[in-house]
This record gives structure tokens, sequence and C-alpha cells, in this order.
């Protein structure tokens, strides 16, 4: 009877071992999925947000060059009378 009672005893301390740890683990599963969140919404965010700003930048960045390469056809193709400093001297920033 004592070793069945022993035996017992043992299996319970055991079984609260196994359910310390357990807890530890969700604990750590519970953190890693939070973060793991985190990290894609800190990811994502930026890329987000770059798609809804980089177009109308990047499209004024081509206007500007367009008007550049526009007087540079007309000063290669001979008509220079045509030719306007402004677009270009507007690109530099003077």
């Amino acid at each position: 009877m004592k070793k069945i009672e022993t035996m017992l005893r043992t299996n319970l301390d055991m079984s609260r071992e196994i359910l310390a740890n357990t807890e530890k683990m969700r604990k750590y599963i519970l953190w890693v999925r939070i973060l793991g969140i985190v990290k894609v919404v800190l990811i994502l965010t930026p890329v987000i947000i770059a798609l809804f700003l980089l177009p109308p930048l990047l499209k004024e960045v081509f206007n500007n060059y367009s008007d550049v390469f526009k007087e540079l056809n007309a000063v290669k193709s001979g008509n220079v009378k045509d030719f306007n400093t402004d677009a270009i001297r507007q690109l530099i920033g003077q």
C-alpha cells in the first residue's frame, strides 16, 4: 500500500512539473505568434505606404525628365530656336 502511495505522489509531482512546463511553452508560443504578427506588420506597413506615396512622386520626376528629354531632342534635331533652358534649370534646382 505504501509503495502505491509513493508512486502516486511521485506521479502527482511529475504531473505538476509537466503542467508548469506546458504553461511556459504555451506562453512562449503565444509570444512567438504575437511577435510574428508584429514583424509582418512592420514589414508590410512601409510597403503599403510606399505603394500610395511613390506613384505621384515618380510621375512628377518622370514629367520633369520628359521635359528635359523633349528639349534635348529639339537640340538633337537641330531645332535650337525651340530650346528652352528653363526646364533644365528647374531640374537641377537653379
